[in-house]
């Protein structure tokens, strides 16, 4: 992309913020651009659209971290711009997909002071793989440590080309705190939406992407949805997956009721029978009703034998975060063996969630919903845990503390065994067990017998352990590592190593 030679506006130039409505801009055919708000978190993205949008949404947000993909829509220069603001934190790979899903175009956020960081580098494989047209920013410019000349050198080694340092990406200045920059950075979005010929589609039949939901206590399942064509009409009914419903309200980004949606223009829907899946395409449609059931977690992770399980129930406050939820937790280390998610939804927490929790031993975790009081009593007297959190983080991290904890129980009292996978003969004649933790753990000199088909073929005692190239004292559960026995041995493949009277 190249830029105008046209001179570009001062950042001085007034925005008509937050309009969020439905009317169009002055060119009848022409359909706002989406744009992707992507980057590192804590690298000033919601910051900035503050600064546009003359709102304070940043100084709102939990731990000061963005964890829900919100959308807006501003007027400038008589052209309206939409903006997803996506969540810039690990947890949050997925929503982040769905904004460039959703996009025309993309901005990728970058901190002047810090630079090229994990989550840069993972919105900018997403705005490659959605062949997104990209605009690069630069915010913090203004503070002393700056860096601009660093930060554009790390962009060229990730294959950012920028203008004027051989490539064609247009890379812009900005600062979210005073707003130097902006005007300069909006005259350029309009100028790529131009260059992108955006065409506005009223006549064909509505349809979108779900970009949010939530199950809200009062108002019942409700959507945040940008549509890409045709317009979203009161009345109408649509479909998003296994959800469906007659559309009994819409709401624009400054919470007032339209009666219709233009493409480009987030709005949410009310009517839906249950909560549509956040990522969904929507569209304008029959359907045949049905009862709203919440849907348990399909990949439930089963118990390992000889090790302990944490099973838990899940409940948040919409889709996206219960998304990011179940991935982060998932990612954990040890989780495919000591994580089991029973059950996930959004809303808040209920009897028959702590009835779940009670019979199947599960911890119960709020995320930002409510614990009604009567629930609160209940889970007492069930001696059911429910643990509420806001930030995401702080949840996977509380849970990983927990897996280590069992993990450590299960080393220090469960018997160590062990299963051979791989056996590698040495010139000397001993072998090289490669094997991996089952349960417990096996120290060096431990006494073990070799089990086969449950059979006790023979017996030994540890000369050896290592893992990778280190030789260790001693392996814990779940751990894969080499084991040398003392004497000849006839060992073979899937054989157990059981520990028959561990050494003091």
């Amino acid at each position: 992309m190249t830029k105008s030679s046209q001179p570009l506006p001062s950042s001085s130039n007034p925005v008509s913020g937050n309009s969020g409505s439905s009317s169009t801009a002055l060119a009848p055919n022409f359909r706002p651009p989406v744009v992707a708000v992507m980057g590192h978190v804590d690298h000033g993205k919601t910051t900035l659209l503050d600064k546009i949008r003359s709102t304070s949404v940043a100084a709102k947000e939990v731990g000061g971290i963005s964890q829900r993909l919100t959308a807006s829509t501003i007027t400038y220069q008589n052209h309206q711009i939409t903006f997803i603001d996506t969540p810039g934190h690990a947890a949050f790979v997925t929503m982040r997909s769905r904004g460039g899903q959703a996009a025309d175009l993309a901005l990728l956020i970058v901190s002047a002071t810090e630079g090229v960081k994990p989550q840069t580098l993972e919105a900018l494989g997403l705005i490659r793989a959605a062949q997104l047209p990209l605009i690069v920013v630069l915010t913090k410019t203004d503070l002393p440590e700056a860096d601009v000349r660093r930060v554009k050198e790390d962009l060229l080694k990730e294959g950012v080309l920028l203008e004027g340092l051989g490539g064609d990406v247009v890379c812009l200045e900005v600062s979210g705190v005073s707003g130097a920059g902006i005007g300069p950075l909006l005259e350029m979005i309009n100028l790529t939406a131009d260059m992108l010929e955006l065409k506005q589609d009223l006549i064909s039949p509505y349809s979108g992407i779900v970009i949010e939901s939530r199950l809200d206590p009062k108002k019942g399942p409700v959507a945040l949805v940008i549509g890409k064509q045709g317009v979203l009409r009161v009345g109408q009914t649509v479909v998003a997956g296994s959800a469906a419903g007659k559309v009994k309200a819409l709401t624009n980004a400054d919470g007032k009721r339209v009666l219709t949606a233009n493409p480009s223009i987030p709005v949410e829907i009310l009517g839906f029978n249950n909560v549509p899946g956040a990522g969904q395409p929507i569209q304008v449609g029959e359907f045949s009703s049905a009862p709203a059931t919440a849907k348990p977690e399909s990949n439930i992770v089963l118990p390992t034998e000889g090790s302990r399980v944490l099973s838990l129930i899940v409940r948040a406050d919409s889709e996206g975060v219960l998304e990011a939820i179940r991935e982060s937790l998932l990612q954990l280390p040890e989780a495919g063996k000591r994580l089991s998610l029973l059950f996930l939804d959004t809303g808040d927490v209920t009897t028959s969630d702590v009835m779940l929790a009670h019979s199947s031993g599960a911890l119960i975790l709020a995320f930002a919903v409510k614990i009604p009081a009567a629930v609160t009593d209940f889970a007492r007297q069930s001696q059911v845990e429910i643990y509420r959190f806001e930030i995401i983080y702080e949840l996977t991290q509380a849970i990983e503390k927990a897996m280590i904890k069992m993990a450590e129980v299960d080393e220090n009292t469960g018997i160590g065994r062990a299963q051979i996978l791989k056996i590698f003969p040495l010139p000397s004649g001993d072998r090289v067990l490669g094997a991996k933790m089952i349960s417990g753990r096996i120290k060096v000199n431990d006494p073990v017998r070799v089990l086969r088909d449950g059979i006790e073929v023979f017996s030994s005692r540890v000369k050896n352990l290592q893992i990778k190239e280190d030789k260790v004292s001693a392996v814990g559960n779940g751990v894969e590592c080499g084991i040398l026995l003392r004497g000849r041995t006839e060992t073979k493949v899937d054989d157990i190593l059981e520990v028959s009277k561990p050494s003091a």
